[in-house]
């Protein structure tokens, strides 16, 4: 359950756009999902194919959801203009996509830079580096490159 900014459609492997959720904790950490609180219902359906989807990172910049496509091996690209909870135009056209290859996880944005990060690989010792000013709902033309991989070392101490 991804709170507020939307959640996977497991019967049909997309990504639901929901308005007025949040996700919320009650005694014992128990979790209340959109499904529990009234008013709080999907307004939109987006079309990706893993019914395991990420929602990770928001590129309020340039208008931006990146969502991850595990069993696609993508990651989509989301225009948050024409699919939101006041213009779901957008929503039902299925988005354009970075290919990443299988096993890689939810997208995390740095802003500041416009760098797109994504663990992949089976070990999830490799993170992918991709230019998120050239690859986002507005500017499409660095989408098709592969990212730079980056493979992180895990360093083992002894006493």
């Amino acid at each position: 359950m991804i709170g507020h900014a939307g959640g996977v459609d497991a019967a049909t492997g997309g990504v639901e756009r929901r308005s007025g959720c949040r996700r919320s904790r009650c005694a014992g950490s128990a979790q209340i999902g959109w499904h529990d609180l009234p008013g709080c219902a999907p307004v939109a359906h987006i079309p990706i194919g893993d019914p395991d989807a990420s929602v990770g990172a928001i590129d309020d910049a340039f208008h931006t959801l990146y969502a991850a496509d595990g069993t696609g091996g993508t990651i989509a690209i989301i225009n948050t203009a024409t699919c939101n909870a006041g213009d779901t135009s957008g929503c039902s056209t299925r988005p354009p996509t970075i290919p990443l290859g299988m096993n890689h996880g939810a997208p995390v944005l740095n802003p500041t830079t416009q760098t797109l990060y994504t663990v992949v690989g089976n070990t999830g010792n490799q993170v992918a580096v991709l230019n998120a000013a050239t690859c986002n709902a507005q500017t499409a033309g660095g989408c098709g490159q592969a990212p730079a991989l980056v493979t992180v070392h895990s360093r083992v101490s002894s006493p």
